[in-house]
C-alpha cells in the first residue's frame, strides 16, 4: 500500500453537489505504461453529474467512496516502466479512459501514457483544462459527421464545453454555423464564430430550417432534431436524456432504419493522436479555450452546482495546485 497521501474529491452516497467533499486518499503509483501527473486543473463534465446523482447507478454500482473528474492538465511527476515518450516535468493534458472511471479531481492521477498529450507552449494550464473535451467535437465533426466546407451545421448546446468547441471548429472547417443556446449565451456563441445564434427556449426545432449536419449535446428530443436533416444529412449526439436513458437508447437503435440518416451516438475516448490533433488546432488558431469560472479544489461542489443550474459559457474549471 502506498502510504503517501493526497487530496481528492470524494462522495460516500449518491445525491446533489453537497455530497462532495475533499478527503485524503493514497497517492497512486504509475503502473507499466502509465504516467503519474501532478494535476493543475480539471473541468466539470455533464456525465459525471448524472453518475454522482445516482441516475446511472445500475452501471456505476454502490461501492463508495467514489471519485469525480474526467480530464486534467498538469505536469508529469513520474514515469511507469516502458514509457519513453515523456519525461518528468513535461506539461500535459489528458482524459481518463472509459474503463478508468473518474478520478482526476485530485492532486495526482495515474493514467496510461496513450491517453496523454503535450500541452501547447504558451497555453496556461488552467485555461487549457477547458480544452481536452474538445477532442469530442473534433471526432464528432471530422470523423462521425464528415463535415465539409459550405455545409450547414446546427450545434445544439453551443455555449457548453463540447458545443463551444464545435462552433469554433465548424467555422474553421468552412461550414455555415447555427448555434442553439440560452438567450444569455447568444452573444458568446456569436463571438466564437456562429453565423446565426438562436435562443433554444423560444425557437421550436421545426422553425430552425434544414441542415447537413446536426451536432447534439443534450440528448433530448432527438427525433425532432433528426427531422431537420436535409437529403444526405448526418446527425451526431454525444449525450442521452439522464431522466430517460432507456428511451434515448431505444430511439438511437430505432433510428437505424434511416440508414445513413440515423442518429450516430458516441462517447469520447481520446487517445494520443487525438491530443496531437487538438494541439495542432490550437496552434493554428482554430480553437481557443473558453473558461466561464475557475473554482478552487475545495469548491468542486460549487462547480457542480453551477453546471447543473445551466447557462455555462464554455467550461467550469477547478484549479488544483
Amino acid at each position: 500500500m502506498n502510504d503517501r497521501m493526497m487530496k481528492a474529491v470524494l462522495y460516500d452516497r449518491y445525491g446533489g453537489p453537497d455530497v462532495l467533499y475533499t478527503g485524503r486518499v493514497p497517492r497512486p503509483e504509475p503502473a507499466r505504461g502509465e504516467v503519474l501527473v501532478k494535476v493543475r486543473a480539471f473541468s466539470v463534465n455533464g456525465g459525471e453529474l448524472a453518475v454522482r446523482a445516482g441516475r446511472l447507478r445500475l452501471l456505476s454500482g454502490r461501492t463508495f467512496p467514489k471519485r469525480v473528474g474526467l480530464d486534467f492538465t498538469g505536469e508529469v511527476a513520474e514515469l511507469g516502466t516502458g514509457v519513453a515518450r515523456f519525461a518528468a516535468g513535461d506539461r500535459v493534458w489528458g482524459v481518463l479512459g472509459r474503463t478508468s472511471g473518474f478520478g482526476s479531481a485530485a492532486e495526482y492521477v495515474a493514467v496510461p501514457a496513450e491517453r496523454v498529450g503535450r500541452l501547447p507552449d504558451g497555453l496556461d494550464p488552467v485555461d487549457a483544462a477547458a480544452l481536452p473535451v474538445a477532442t469530442t467535437a473534433i471526432t464528432a465533426l471530422r470523423d462521425k459527421a464528415g463535415l465539409r466546407p459550405g455545409e450547414r451545421l446546427l450545434v445544439r448546446g453551443a455555449a457548453g464545453g463540447v458545443g463551444n468547441a464545435a462552433v469554433q471548429l465548424g467555422r474553421a472547417y468552412g461550414a455555415e454555423v447555427t448555434a442553439l443556446a440560452r438567450a444569455a449565451g447568444l452573444d458568446f456563441v456569436r463571438g466564437l464564430g456562429a453565423h446565426k445564434a438562436v435562443d433554444h427556449r423560444t425557437a421550436r426545432p421545426a422553425e430552425l430550417g434544414r441542415f447537413d449536419v446536426v451536432l447534439d449535446t443534450a440528448g433530448t428530443d432527438l427525433r425532432a432534431f433528426r427531422r431537420l436533416l436535409d437529403s444526405g444529412g448526418r446527425m451526431v449526439t454525444i449525450a442521452f436524456d439522464p431522466n430517460r436513458p432507456a428511451a434515448t437508447f431505444g430511439y438511437l437503435a430505432a433510428s437505424t432504419v434511416h440508414g445513413p440518416g440515423r442518429v450516430r451516438y458516441f462517447s469520447g475516448d481520446p487517445k494520443r493522436a487525438d491530443f496531437d490533433d487538438l494541439a495542432r488546432h490550437v496552434a493554428e488558431g482554430k480553437l481557443s479555450p473558453a473558461v466561464d469560472t475557475v473554482f478552487p479544489l475545495e469548491e468542486t461542489a460549487a462547480a457542480h452546482r453551477a453546471l447543473e443550474a445551466g447557462g455555462v459559457r464554455g467550461k467550469y474549471v477547478v484549479r488544483v495546485a
